[in-house]
């Protein structure tokens, strides 16, 4: 199935792009904070967005043929995965940033194809094995640059949490697309599990919360909100087209992208140095051979 193939490669690069611009603007919206106004935008337009996707896809009617095992699975991905995990990551770039924390969080990639390989019974060669041990490589040699200080420690250890969370719903999702391979269905259910958020007290005066933003903050949290959700479709795409372990390295370009995206807008908020310029080359290297040992 070379075509399904191809458009999981192009659905997993247009993710990761997605998901490298959402960090760069996060970054400027929790700068001061804001962590939980950040994550509950991310909910209150990614529901009409997966939605209206749904509604486009003529998908709406297949809900009724979810089993209720999926049904449990894609609920526990949008609290796991879009409550949890997305707000120990946006806590991290708060006391990080984007640049360091995004890093950190790659590291999912790993996690989650050791748990695909007993687990979805997914296949590695040679090409795709080297490949891997490249972006693994890169990763490491970021996150090593960054180790410096107990702001710094208490970031990492945010975004290793975030990590483990990331990597357990990646399986997941993988897993239930499997069965039911509606991923824009899966996504929306997930996002309507994590609109929970709304029933903490902050979340039930969310709209007073957003009213006493400063105009650019909100603009930075509801364009980040727009990049994630839109990340989020494409990497559902994706899952439902390419293995986990493909798509993983190409999820590990996204420090490498923050990096570039900081470099050029983001200077004043982030540290870029040669480490970095470095690990980009490694990891680069990496998804090429990755993505050329599936074709």
């Amino acid at each position: 199935m070379i075509g399904n193939y191809v458009y999981g490669i192009i659905f997993g690069v247009t993710s990761s792009i997605l998901f490298s611009l959402n960090s760069l603007v996060t970054r400027r919206g929790v700068y001061y904070g804001n962590v939980f106004e950040a994550v509950s935008m991310t909910v209150v337009l990614g529901i009409p967005i997966f939605l209206l996707a749904v509604l486009f896809r003529h998908e709406l009617y297949d809900i009724y043929l979810i089993s209720f095992r999926i049904l449990i699975i894609f609920i526990l991905v949008g609290i796991l995965h879009f409550l949890v995990g997305r707000y120990l990551l946006y806590s991290s770039i708060h006391y990080i940033g984007a640049a360091s924390s995004t890093p950190v969080v790659a590291t999912t990639q790993v996690f989650a194809i050791l748990m695909a390989i007993p687990l979805l019974k997914e296949t590695l060669n040679l090409l795709k094995v080297i490949g891997i041990a490249f972006s693994i490589s890169g990763i490491i040699l970021l996150v090593y640059s960054h180790i410096r200080n107990r702001i710094m420690k208490r970031g990492i250890f945010l975004a290793l949490s975030a990590t483990f969370i990331f990597a357990t719903t990646t399986i997941l999702i993988r897993y239930g697309l499997g069965i039911y391979p509606r991923p824009i269905i899966a996504v929306l259910i997930s996002y309507l599990a994590a609109s929970t958020i709304f029933i903490h007290p902050s979340g039930r005066k969310s709209r007073e919360l957003y009213s006493k933003l400063p105009y650019k903050t909100l603009i930075y949290i509801i364009l980040a909100a727009i990049f994630v959700d839109l990340g989020q479709l494409f990497r559902y795409e994706a899952l439902n087209n390419i293995e986990v372990s493909v798509l993983a390295p190409i999820m590990a370009t996204i420090p490498i992208q923050v990096i570039v995206y900081s470099y050029l807008v983001n200077r004043e908020y982030e540290e870029i140095n040669r480490w970095n310029i470095m690990a980009a080359l490694i990891v680069t290297l990496g998804v090429i051979l990755v993505v050329y040992s599936g074709i």
